[in-house]
């Protein structure tokens, strides 16, 4: 124990003394070792009321207490009458590592967001984007001397609390599916179509994330190459506006009104049909999109709250079922099952895109419904 609280001091120490002095490299830190102070540096002011109480308890156990610039406060005095059980989730050795987690995360550019672990986007100014499970993380921050001990005693507890998707034990990230930033701080917004200023207020900066950061210069001219180039060789002039403004209703997240109708892009094989989707994939991340493929895995519980689009590659209407086209294509309130527990029911409001090598036939019964759904694009040769 007093090798834990000189290795304690020791960091306390440094850290005050290149804060004050701004060279650690300077200090004796063997000196340390004959201090019997024990120092504490109130930083945050929310635990003012906390320290109150436990600066009043040292006190009344008679240990001296030199206070500099601290004042007691109401609460502080109040805390004394609390019953015990209230007293003793301030020392609880879980909540204490938990808090320790937080504290360490946010130091280092690190969040949680639905069970997830993101980071600080390089060179960006608001956004965090997705780094690793939870569990890959605490086992990481298991190596460090600091939280080894500690974890490897709850290290299952702390990973089913943090992987949680509604865990705010630890403060989550709040998306802005509105904004993706870019070069210097800039955010493109969505819904207005242009690019803003200070788009996240200072007080929420590391709170509140945009959907996305892309290396983009907004002061040049636009040069989308490829994409363009593709448009161009695979769709009628006619159609290329429809299905720009199609495109970018797919990032409109949670926003798909009943029976909105679904872009369907119909071509060849090889027809670039594929790669319209791929600028996607640079905005949302592979787990936030429920992709169904010509091998007909699925299963609607695969739509979540975090599911920001639905993406069907190579349709054909044998791919789901006819009641899941429907279900699918027009939104609104749905059901799945759930192993092992009841069914689930939610309201489907994903975007949602299909591609195909040739138009849909559902049979004469479904296909009045199935047209009503669908935006068609048809695709020539690339």
């Amino acid at each position: 124990m007093d090798d834990l609280v000189k290795s304690s001091y020791q960091y306390c120490y440094r850290d005050e003394f290149e804060s004050v002095v701004g060279d650690s490299d300077s200090v004796d830190l063997a000196e340390c070792e004959s201090e019997k102070v024990v120092r504490v540096w109130l930083v945050d002011p929310s635990f003012q009321s906390n320290l109150s109480w436990a600066v009043r308890k040292l006190q009344d156990a008679k240990l001296i207490i030199d206070r500099y610039g601290f004042q007691f406060d109401g609460m502080g005095v109040q805390r004394g009458k609390e019953p015990f059980e209230e007293q003793a989730m301030l020392s609880d050795k879980l909540t204490v590592l938990v808090n320790d987690i937080g504290i360490a995360m946010k130091k280092l550019g690190y969040a949680l967001y639905g069970g997830k672990v993101y980071k600080k986007c390089d060179k960006a100014k608001y956004t965090y984007s997705y780094k690793c499970e939870v569990e890959a993380y605490v086992n990481g921050l298991a190596a460090n001397e600091l939280f080894k001990a500690r974890l490897l005693k709850d290290m299952k507890r702390v990973i089913e609390i943090l992987a949680n998707p509604f865990c705010e034990v630890i403060r989550p990230l709040c998306v802005d599916y509105n904004l993706i930033e870019v070069n210097d701080g800039r955010c493109w917004s969505i819904k207005e179509r242009r690019f803003l200023d200070d788009a996240i207020k200072d007080k929420d900066i590391g709170h509140v994330t945009p959907r996305a950061f892309s290396t983009y210069d907004a002061t040049k001219e636009v040069e989308p190459k490829y994409f363009k180039e593709i448009l161009e060789n695979s769709l009628p002039e006619a159609e290329i506006s429809t299905f720009c403004e199609d495109f970018l209703k797919l990032l409109n997240h949670n926003q798909k009104r009943h029976k909105d109708r679904v872009p369907c892009l119909i071509g060849a094989e090889n027809s670039g049909k594929t790669s319209l989707f791929q600028p996607l994939l640079r905005l949302i991340h592979h787990s936030h999109i429920a992709t169904i493929s010509k091998q007909r895995v699925f299963n609607k519980a695969m739509i979540n709250r975090f599911t920001e689009l639905i993406f069907i590659d190579e349709a054909s209407p044998s791919t789901l079922a006819i009641d899941d086209w429907k279900i699918l294509t027009k939104g609104g309130y749905t059901a799945c099952n759930v192993k092992y527990k009841t069914a689930k029911s939610f309201i489907n409001r994903c975007p949602m895109l299909l591609t195909a090598q040739q138009q849909l036939e559902f049979g004469p019964e479904d296909q009045p419904a199935m047209d009503r759904r669908k935006e068609l694009c048809l695709q020539e040769s690339a």
